[in-house]
């Protein structure tokens, strides 16, 4: 995207107040000049902006780029951020960054850092080449974050936590565990075992934190992220204590343990663990542009 066509969709976001989302530009391991563009759009049109996937963008440098985050908060910008729970990247073996660039610098891994996804084959210079040559629309986990930093994400207070739910329409094609396992890896893992929040505080920044910032794009999410007379009866029932990720890399698609019933609209779509066949009563919220 050039620097006119970025400016263009901040100016456009601005005239219909609602906010962007954006993959910083990325560079070297810790590079900030990515976030400090956007950043600098986002002040200068006043508009609420998300920056996608901050620790796998930032690295190493994730402790500069909220600070960054902060000042720029401090002096009026609207800008937030959120993390994955699981520490590989994944995408396709054909995407630009591993066609076109230095990836290996850019993430600071080797070829036997990768995984080929639909096998879960680690890979080495001569596999990766092949199966980019002979199958670019397949996908590939790299393994190139590291947990802490991860955790010094989750300490900043804004920090939510999202899927990177990956296209899937088919159980034979595998991708990242993301897809499955974000939340209960979080809760599992992050807040029960490593204790980097409590649980009410880890709840708040995979529902309502996510909600509150979905309102400023459709008043449907109003009623979203919170247990309260009127709210949409969209409902998780789990045991803390139980409650951990069984998707894998190379295994993705493994329903979590310790869920015990899922509500949507206030009608049961899991139930003692099992999916309920044939029940699908959620709805696509889509909110008219108006300027």
């Amino acid at each position: 995207v050039t620097e006119s066509e970025l400016s263009m969709i901040f100016a456009t976001a601005a005239e219909y107040d609602t906010p962007v989302y954006v993959h910083v530009r990325r560079g070297m391991p810790g590079d900030p000049t990515g976030l400090d563009e956007v950043s600098a759009h986002a002040a200068r049109h006043g508009v609420a902006t998300m920056i996608c996937h901050i620790t796998h963008s930032a690295m190493g440098g994730i402790g500069v780029w909220l600070s960054k985050i902060d000042a720029a908060n401090s002096q009026g910008a609207r800008i937030t951020t959120e993390t994955l729970s699981y520490l590989a990247g994944g995408t396709s073996i054909a995407a630009d960054v591993f066609v076109n660039r230095d990836w290996r610098a850019i993430f600071d891994i080797d070829y036997e850092d990768v995984q080929w996804v639909p096998t879960g084959e680690w890979l080495d210079e001569k596999r990766f080449l092949q199966y980019q040559r002979e199958c670019p629309t397949s996908s590939i986990n790299h393994h190139y974050v590291k947990e802490e930093w991860l955790v010094e994400a989750l300490k900043w207070p804004g920090m939510m936590v999202s899927t990177d739910a990956l296209p899937a329409f088919d159980l034979e094609v595998k991708t990242n565990p993301n897809i499955a396992g974000t939340y209960a890896h979080f809760l599992g893992r992050y807040v029960r075992d490593l204790g980097v929040m409590t649980l009410m505080e880890g709840l708040r920044r995979i529902t309502l934190l996510p909600a509150q910032w979905l309102a400023l794009a459709s008043k449907d999410f109003e009623s979203k992220g919170r247990v309260q007379e009127g709210a949409d009866a969209d409902l998780v029932i789990f045991s803390a204590a139980r409650i951990a990720a069984k998707a894998q890399y190379g295994d993705p698609y493994q329903p979590s343990d310790g869920i015990a019933h899922v509500l949507v609209g206030g009608r049961l779509v899991v139930q003692n663990g099992h999916q309920v066949e044939g029940r699908y009563p959620g709805k696509h919220l889509i909110n008219p542009l108006s300027p």
